[in-house]
């Protein structure tokens, strides 16, 4: 997957499918100590406990490389809150600088 990424003939169509698909895998990995809680459940077969993730998520993609990264992200995590931050490598130091920065002000719920 990481040669189709790479690859300079790769379309970009067929980038963001690979991206999104080792996005999916890479948030399942990131997810899994996640704090879950009890969850009473109707089945066919009848009542069922399962677990729920009891945490507050928010997806964070960094502008714009991380746009397509989110997307991978929300199919894992449907309820999560998105917000963006945006920035940039200055061309002699190579550090960040941001240029965006919409993270909520409060505890996301």
């Amino acid at each position: 997957k990481m040669t189709v990424l790479r690859d300079v003939n790769t379309s970009p169509a067929e980038f963001r499918r690979v991206l999104k698909e080792i996005t999916f895998y890479l948030g399942y990995e990131a997810t899994r100590s996640l704090t879950t809680k009890k969850a009473a459940i109707k089945t066919p077969m009848g009542d069922h406990e399962g677990a729920k993730v009891s945490d507050s998520i928010a997806i964070i993609p960094i502008l714009r490389a991380g746009l397509s990264m989110a997307d991978g992200m929300l199919e894992l995590m449907p309820n999560a809150g998105v917000h963006h931050i945006g920035m940039y490598r200055a061309k002699e130091s190579l550090l960040p600088i941001q240029y965006y920065n919409r993270l909520p002000k409060d505890k996301v719920r």
